[in-house]
């Protein structure tokens, strides 16, 4: 099996190029009617998630989540926070304002995730992300504060309000993403089936405006249809799913560096001093995250257990191919997960045998060998500790972890 690191940061490295490119692309289509773009853009993307969903034999999948109504429900409000919204709203944002600036202010949505991480997903907030999110928004302050190039006419305070509503809604779909595990190939494809819907509605009232599009228009429609839709998509909602949210968005904050790059190469674009400060704070909050061990852990009101670091494995086991957990995710069930000494081992055999529902397994449950390899490397686990795992409703999973490490603890 892969190293789940190497995995990871294979995807990040190409899809940091693909998110910094986006920006530059959608400048190229200016001229294009904004809603004959987006019209465009998702018909070609619903006829790539489609090949993706017979390549990968996910048709069966697919049917299964369209007659579960709430689990499609969920996957419809993703859609409108994470494509709808910043389609719309980022290819509408820079008519007004530049590509870099864009990108700046998108790129602030792995901070602002942190509004949204402890309420969604029930994760601990500690200072160093506190002060990260301070930082973000420092850096902020200074692209759009007039001074940085640009003045704060109407026009261009529509365009930085466009992209903080696009950033919010893109912090938190990743959340809700993280939450309310999907089978991958089908929620991509539902994403970019609802954007058709909603586009082709807007088209048809604006009364469908057709035009002649250049060779910079469609090559943005393209990218933006087939790269940055499917493609990378695809390979962002795997990835995510198998390690934690920060570690995923930490590096896409040097994004905003590739666009200086790519627009000045592309567009002819001077890069200015502020947005490259700017850019340096908000870069500087997101790595302050890489060395604070708490953040991101999972918060259980349990005295007992509020001083062991617990974390929500769910999403590694999304592809399991063992019924009982599989059901147990389509049921909205948690996996939590949390290390332990090894000198504990026949003590836990003793208490797994003992409990019915949640269950409790550790990382030499054969069934789960590749789940339980990932979680291992993600918590960081040494050769002289045990990764424990409960699996089941999640105030069951909380209340079977205070009740293990209470006895260990007497």
């Amino acid at each position: 099996m892969m190293n789940i690191r190497k995995l990871a940061n294979g995807y990040l490295v190409v899809g940091v190029i693909i998110a910094a490119l986006w920006p530059v692309m959608l400048s190229l289509a200016k001229n294009v009617n904004v809603y004959e773009f987006l019209f465009l853009e998702n018909v070609i993307a619903v006829a790539a998630a489609l090949l993706l969903i017979v390549i990968t034999r996910k048709l069966t999948a697919l049917r299964g989540i369209i007659k579960d109504k709430r689990n499609l429900g969920i996957i419809i409000l993703v859609a409108m926070l994470s494509y709808v919204t910043p389609d719309f709203g980022m290819l509408y944002a820079e008519h007004f304002i530049s590509a870099s600036l864009a990108s700046i202010i998108f790129r602030t949505y792995p901070i602002l995730m942190l509004i949204f991480l402890p309420l969604i997903l029930n994760e601990r907030i500690t200072k160093f992300q506190i002060l990260a999110l301070v930082l973000g928004f420092a850096g902020l302050f200074i692209a759009i504060y007039p001074t940085a190039g640009i003045t704060l006419s109407g026009n261009a305070l529509i365009g930085v309000a466009l992209t903080l509503v696009v950033a919010l809604a893109t912090a938190a779909s990743f959340a809700i993403i993280k939450r309310y595990i999907h089978e991958t190939e089908s929620a991509l494809f539902i994403y970019n089936l609802t954007g058709f819907v909603v586009y082709s509605v807007l088209f048809i009232a604006n009364g469908m405006p057709m035009q002649t599009i250049s060779s910079p228009g469609w090559a943005a429609i393209l990218y933006t249809a087939v790269i940055y839709s499917v493609a990378s998509a695809y390979g962002l909602y795997y990835v995510l799913k198998l390690v934690k949210t920060t570690y995923l968005t930490n590096l896409f904050y040097f994004a905003p560096f590739l666009t200086f790059i790519f627009a000045d190469l592309i567009l002819g674009k001077s890069i200015s001093l502020y947005y490259v400060v700017s850019a340096g704070l908000i870069a500087f909050g997101v790595l302050m995250q890489k060395f604070d061990k708490v953040g991101g852990s999972y918060a259980s009101s349990s005295k007992t257990l509020s001083v062991v670091q617990i974390f929500d494995m769910t999403s590694s086991f999304v592809n399991s191919k063992e019924k009982d957990m599989a059901d147990l995710i389509r049921n909205n069930g948690r996996v939590l997960a949390t290390k332990i000494g090894r000198s504990h081992e026949s003590a836990i055999n003793e208490i797994s045998k003992m409990s019915i529902a949640p269950k409790l397994m550790t990382n030499l449950e054969y069934r789960f060998a590749n789940e339980m390899e990932i979680i291992s490397e993600l918590l960081g686990k040494k050769e002289n500790e045990l990764i424990l795992l409960a699996a089941g409703e999640e105030t069951e999973c909380e209340k079977a972890l205070e009740s293990v490490f209470k006895r260990l603890n007497g």
